[in-house]
C-alpha cells in the first residue's frame, strides 16, 4: 500500500496554545510555517488513477484498508482538520450562524449546519466498538435553517455503520422497482390516454400513488401528478411537468436525505470533521477558510466509501451460539427466551 499513498502536504493546527500567543487572540492560525516545524501531517492520501491502476485482484483489499486508516485518523491542523469557525476556534460543539464574518462559520462553502465537532471519524462511532454508534455525549446539534436559534437546533444521535452497504444496495433495488412503476405508468397511459395511477410499491413498502395525464397521442406525452407520493425524494420538474420524477429512495442522514454512502461521506466529513472533499468544493479551493486545500482527494472517497460498504451487519447471538463462539453457551431456556 505504500506506493498507493502520499502525505498531506499542508495540515493545519489542532492544539496550537504555543503559538496562538503569537497571534491576535480571534484569528485562526492559517500560516503554516511553523505549525509546520511542530506537527505533521498524520493523513495519507490516495489518487483515484492509483487505484485504478492496481490488478484487479488487490483493488479492494488495497482501498479498504486506506478507507479503514481514513476512518482511523485523527486529522490535525495541517490535515486540514477543523475549519475556521470563528473567535480563533478551530472546532464548535453547536452551530455558530451568529459567526457570519468574513471566512467565518455562516460563509463557508457548502454551507455549513453543524460542526466541525471532531477530529476523525472513530471519535463519534465508537460503541461498542470502533464503527459503531455513539454515546449521548457525542451527539450532534444541526442548525438546518441556519438561524443561530437554539430553539431551531435538532439533536441527533450518532448512528451504527454497521452493514451500509447492505443497506444502500436495498435503497438501489426499491428505487428501480418505483422506476419500473413509473414506467409500467406511461405505458398504460400512452396506450389507453386520459389519466392512469399507478400504486408505487416495492418490497412490500408503500410510497402511495402517481399520477400521469396523456397530453399528446403521437408521440406520447404525459403530465405528473405527485401529490399522493408519500416517503421518497421525488424531484419533478417545476418547468417541465412532463419530465419523468425522480423517485430515489434515500436511507441515509437524519431524515433519509442522502441516497449514497459516497454521498453521506462527503458531507460529514465536511461538516462534522472541516475535511473537505475535492469532489465538493474543487481542485485547489479552501471552503472553510482554514488555509489548507485539498484535504480529501477523489480516491481518499473512493476508499472510505468502500471501507464503509463492507463493514459486515450485527451477528445475533443466535448466530454466534451455533458457531460455538459463545461462552458459556446458551441454554436452551434463553435460546427460547430469544425465539420469542
Amino acid at each position: 500500500m505504500a506506493p498507493l499513498v502520499r502525505p498531506l502536504l499542508r495540515p493545519l493546527l489542532l492544539c496550537t496554545g504555543v503559538l496562538l500567543a503569537s497571534i491576535s487572540a480571534w484569528a485562526i492560525v492559517t500560516d503554516l510555517t511553523n505549525v509546520d516545524n511542530v506537527h505533521d501531517a498524520v493523513g495519507e492520501h490516495v489518487e483515484q488513477a492509483a487505484l485504478n491502476a492496481l490488478p484487479v485482484s488487490e483493488r479492494f483489499t488495497d482501498a479498504f484498508e486506506i478507507g479503514d486508516e481514513l476512518f482511523a485518523t485523527a486529522f490535525n491542523a495541517i490535515d486540514g482538520g477543523g475549519a475556521n469557525v470563528g473567535r480563533g476556534q478551530r472546532y464548535s460543539r453547536v452551530p455558530r450562524a451568529d459567526l457570519r464574518g468574513r471566512g467565518e462559520w455562516l460563509t463557508h462553502t457548502p454551507i455549513r449546519v453543524t460542526g466541525p465537532n471532531a477530529g476523525g471519524c472513530f471519535e463519534c462511532h465508537e460503541q461498542p466498538f470502533e464503527d459503531g454508534a455513539g454515546t449521548a455525549a457525542l451527539n450532534v446539534h444541526r442548525d438546518p435553517f441556519r438561524t443561530g436559534l437554539i430553539g431551531h437546533f435538532i439533536e441527533r444521535n450518532t448512528p451504527h455503520l454497521f452493514a451500509p452497504g447492505a443497506i444502500q444496495r436495498l435503497a438501489e433495488e426499491m428505487t428501480d422497482g418505483l422506476t419500473a412503476d413509473q414506467e409500467r405508468l406511461v405505458d398504460d397511459v400512452c396506450r389507453n390516454g386520459g389519466t392512469r395511477t399507478v400504486t408505487l410499491d416495492t418490497k412490500g413498502v408503500n410510497f402511495g400513488t402517481l399520477s400521469a395525464t396523456r397530453t399528446n397521442r403521437t408521440p406520447c406525452q404525459v403530465t405528473y401528478n405527485t401529490d399522493a407520493v408519500r416517503g421518497v425524494d421525488f424531484q419533478p420538474s417545476v418547468d417541465n411537468p412532463a419530465a419523468p420524477v425522480s423517485l430515489i429512495v434515500r436511507p441515509f442522514q437524519w431524515k433519509g436525505s442522502v441516497p449514497f454512502l459516497r454521498d453521506f461521506n462527503r458531507g460529514a466529513a465536511h461538516n462534522e470533521l472541516g475535511m473537505q472533499a475535492v469532489e465538493v468544493v474543487g481542485d485547489n479551493v479552501d471552503g472553510d477558510f482554514d488555509g489548507v486545500r485539498d484535504e480529501l482527494t477523489i480516491g481518499d472517497m473512493t476508499a472510505l466509501a468502500i471501507y464503509l460498504a463492507a463493514q459486515p451487519r450485527p451477528t445475533t447471538l443466535l448466530e454466534l451460539n451455533g458457531l460455538g463462539l459463545l461462552e458459556p453457551a446458551l441454554t436452551n431456556t434463553q435460546e427460547r427466551r430469544i425465539a420469542r
